[in-house]
């Protein structure tokens, strides 16, 4: 364990402490440049007491991300800027791994700044864009309540495309797509569109055996997806 008083003395903590709405911006700025990331990583309590991590107060705010896209904050760090609120960040290298040399941003600010973000935020007609769900049911029974993007990444959901392929369910040539196959689906099937005709599948895990089922039931099936 990395020493705190070494790398970052009391002071630091108490100045963290400090900050509310009237603290200059100037001020902000300089914490959140020392809040780098082995502050982040190693003292996750202190610093969860006093950050948030951007992407996670835009999904509470009901902003929908694009998680494929690596710009998809742009639009809100320039508003942001625009409205000189700082914004941490740290660059992550992965160093070992599948993922080793990816390049992972991690942008973060301030709690006490939560309900002005928001006011900056949520009136912007450029983002009103963000506000709209992308991922819709298309088939099952209706559900009040729609799974978002990163529900279904992270939550409770698993993609239903390798499931197919795991099945030995057929693709090609000029047979039914599999979005229509799905339709037919008697469990509840979530459609995100994550880009121009590009499209993904979803259902929840607690509903696979019945999904395994019914694409048994479809195996012989020539589907073009």
């Amino acid at each position: 364990m990395i020493d705190l008083e070494r790398f970052y003395p009391a002071a630091f903590i108490q100045e963290l402490e400090k900050v509310d709405l009237e603290t200059d911006n100037q001020t902000l700025k300089g914490l959140l440049d020392q809040a780098n990331y082995s502050f982040m990583r190693y003292y996750r309590e202190i610093f969860d007491k006093h950050f948030i991590a951007f992407s996670k107060l835009l999904v509470s705010l009901g902003f929908h991300l694009t998680y494929r896209d690596p710009n998809h904050l742009s639009k809100f760090l320039e508003k942001l800027d625009e409205e000189d609120i700082p914004v941490g960040h740290n660059l992550r290298i992965v160093k070992s791994g599948p993922q080793a040399g990816e390049q992972q941003n991690h942008y973060f600010v301030f709690r006490v700044q939560e309900e002005p973000i928001a006011g900056v935020l949520l009136p912007d007609q450029g983002l009103k864009g963000f506000l709209r769900n992308p991922v819709r049911q298309i088939a099952g029974a209706s559900l009040p309540n729609l799974p978002n993007v990163n529900e279904l990444h992270h939550g409770d959901y698993h993609s239903i495309l390798p499931l197919c392929r795991d099945l030995g369910v057929k693709a090609g040539g000029n047979g039914m797509r599999l979005v229509d196959l799905l339709k037919e689906c008697p469990v509840a099937v979530f459609e995100y569109e994550f880009g121009s005709n590009l499209k993904k599948y979803y259902s929840s895990k607690a509903a696979k055996p019945d999904l395994i089922t019914f694409l048994q039931s479809k195996k012989d099936q020539n589907l073009r997806i």
